[in-house]
This record gives C-alpha cells, sequence and structure tokens, in this order.
C-alpha cells in the first residue's frame, strides 16, 4: 500500500481463527507448534524470522509464551470496527499483533485485550461489559466458518474488494 502513494485503501480485519479448540488461558506455544508443525518448528520459526527481518517485521518466539482461542480477541475488533471504524480497528490489530509476535503475550486474555482497547482509545464501561459476555460470539464464528467454507485456509488473506 506504502508502494500506491495514489490509492486509497481501506483495510478491515475479518475473524479468522487457526485453531478454535484452543482455550483462552492458552497453552504453551513452542510445545504447540512442535506437535503441530513437527520436530524442527523452532527452527524452521528462526528461518521465517529472517524472513520477517528482511522487511522489518519483528517476530519472535519467546520461551514461556502462549498460544490461545482468539475469539474474544475478534469480538473486540468486531466491535471496534462497528463503533470506531476501520483505522481505529486496523491501529488496534497493530497492537495485538505487536503484544503477540513481538512481546509474546496471550491476545485470549482479558487484562491484555482490555490494555490494547485502552492503548488505543477505546477501551470504556460499555467494552468491558461488551468482552465480559458472549456477545457476537456467534456471529464470529458463523463469519469464521464463512471464511473456511469460502476456501481460505490461514492468515494473512486479502480481498481486494470484499
Amino acid at each position: 500500500m506504502a508502494q500506491a502513494p495514489g490509492l486509497a485503501f481501506e483495510v478491515v480485519w475479518r475473524p479468522f481463527q487457526l485453531d478454535p479448540t484452543l482455550p483462552a488461558e492458552g497453552t504453551d506455544k513452542i510445545a504447540m507448534y512442535e506437535r503441530k508443525f513437527g520436530p524442527g518448528a523452532v527452527q524452521r520459526f528462526e528461518g521465517m524470522k529472517k524472513r520477517f527481518d528482511e522487511y522489518g517485521v519483528d517476530i519472535r518466539l519467546i520461551p514461556g509464551s502462549k498460544v490461545a482461542n482468539t475469539i474474544t480477541a475478534h469480538r473486540l475488533l468486531h466491535h471496534t470496527l462497528e463503533k470506531h471504524g476501520a483505522a481505529k480497528q486496523n491501529e488496534l490489530h497493530e497492537v495485538l499483533f505487536r503484544k503477540y509476535f513481538h512481546e509474546g503475550r496471550n491476545v485470549g486474555d482479558m487484562e491484555e485485550l482490555t490494555g490494547a482497547a485502552a492503548e488505543v482509545g477505546v477501551l470504556d464501561d460499555h467494552l468491558r461489559a461488551y468482552l465480559a459476555s458472549d456477545e457476537d460470539a456467534e456471529l464470529i464464528r458463523q463469519q469464521d466458518r464463512a471464511a473456511k467454507a469460502s476456501g481460505i485456509s490461514g492468515v494473512p488473506h486479502f480481498a481486494i474488494e470484499g
């Protein structure tokens, strides 16, 4: 997008859960990667990290970090889009990416999510109540299933004008 200064883009993040069976409290990221991708997953991650570094994207595999169910994070992103627009949702997504990929934080954890919301200026009592409820959880699950049914099998996935 930065390479096309004359074009206007609006980035909207849609839900996609890589593993909706994970618990919100999370499980050890390195152990899960080894189970899912087999022996040598950490070494393959280091190769991927080098490629990301070439583009100025800092990702880290921090021992003790967690991979968790992200439905509440997706609900937070959905709520932010609906109440504050795509630009604010994108800002929030960047914070969540930083927390997860750079800091090794659990983005299934309510404190991490409310901290991210506060950081971008969208945290209020209404949002706290929303996150404490199951509101829109089924909508997020439906959107996740629809994405998978349409053939999307991983993220990121980009749909132009879609």
